[in-house]
């Protein structure tokens, strides 16, 4: 499973990482370790995303074959 959540943030209007880390009060470094797949997060969290994105989970979370 893969997430669309740079995605999402861009879409949300935060133009950086940096931005969305400081305004959600995450370190930068996990933050991106989640947008680019290389650290998985809970479903608890993908919620948090969603909610803080303006998305649902459909829209942040996408299978691929």
């Amino acid at each position: 499973m893969r997430t669309c959540l740079q995605a999402m943030r861009k879409r949300a209007g935060y133009r950086s990482a940096k931005a969305f880390a400081d305004d959600f009060g995450i370190n930068l470094a996990t933050y991106t370790d989640y947008e680019q797949g290389r650290r998985s997060f809970t479903i608890e969290k993908a919620w948090e995303f969603a909610d803080a994105l303006g998305c649902t989970l459909d829209e942040l979370v996408q299978a691929f074959d």
